[in-house]
């Protein structure tokens, strides 16, 4: 059943990246279909789009365009569902790039886990377990399912390598609709198991959270598909972007293992030399 999730999970991401084909550097990215209800006064004076005449073309506008003050431009607007090809692009694009190196501190803030209990985050969801994480939200049908169906099987091989040492944490980065039901049915339909935390909360704290890893985005629609893992004693994390190999992964689990076991037997050795 797991298997065919995955499989149904990886084929709508490659679908909806196919579909519209790739998009090239140079690329325009047309919004002319969006219709009258685009309202871009909430830009401020420095964005002018007097010279837009009637196909409105925002390709000269770059990555960092932020559309969260459009207001009434949202998915039923431009046709009922939200152009991502650009997003999937990204995403595929950063797949083969080499991880970053970060120091976190985990900020023990409070949550809401799927299961509706108030949970810290550090102490009680990290605890001193190896982590690997991702940022999600439930109504996604682009990067996200792609992402679910990673985790997933990152999920099915740590069963046999590394045990109960390992946690996977999923955090959505739309606390205001994913109620801790709706992420339960979400983790169900992956068949997660007790391993694997799914998150929501107070938006302050899902924020905080997101910006100590990178994952903010004031329009979560937008956010940048990424998987870090870590290990929260030492606060040595690595941090991939686009869609990233279960394999990958493990391996950085791998050597955050190893290096953990290092520690542990210089500190033993050292114990005894006293």
């Amino acid at each position: 059943m797991k298997t065919e999730l995955r499989t149904t999970l990886f084929a709508l991401g490659a679908a909806l990246a196919l579909a519209a084909g790739p998009l090239a550097a140079g690329d325009k990215m047309d919004h002319a279909g969006h219709g009258d209800k685009m309202d871009h006064a909430g830009h401020g004076d420095q964005m002018d789009h007097s010279g837009h005449g009637g196909d409105m073309d925002h390709a000269g506008h770059g990555d960092n365009m932020d559309h969260s003050e459009h207001g009434d431009m949202d998915q039923a607007g431009s046709g009922g569902e939200m152009d991502h090809t650009e997003h999937m692009e990204r995403a595929r694009a950063k797949s083969g790039a080499a991880p970053e190196s970060l120091s976190i501190t985990a900020p023990d803030l409070e949550l809401m886990n799927h299961n509706g209990e108030r949970v810290r985050f550090a102490t009680d969801v990290l605890g001193d377990q190896l982590v690997v994480m991702d940022f999600i939200y439930t109504s996604c049908t682009t990067v996200c399912p792609v992402l679910s169906a990673i985790m997933s099987q990152v999920s099915d091989k740590l069963d046999s390598r590394f045990g109960d040492d390992v946690q996977l944490v999923s955090m959505s980065v739309d606390p205001g609709r994913d109620t801790p039901a709706r992420l339960k049915s979400y983790g169900g339909k992956l068949g997660a198991g007790a391993n694997w935390t799914f998150l929501t909360g107070a938006k302050n704290n899902v924020d905080r959270v997101l910006k100590e890893f990178g994952a903010y985005t004031p329009n979560f629609d937008d956010h940048t598909p990424m998987l870090v893992v870590g290990d929260p004693a030492s606060g040595r994390w690595y941090r991939f972007f686009g869609f990233v190999s279960p394999d990958r992964l493990l391996g950085a689990v791998e050597t955050l293992h190893k290096q953990r076991m290092t520690a542990s037997s210089v500190q033993h050795n050292e114990e005894h030399t006293l």
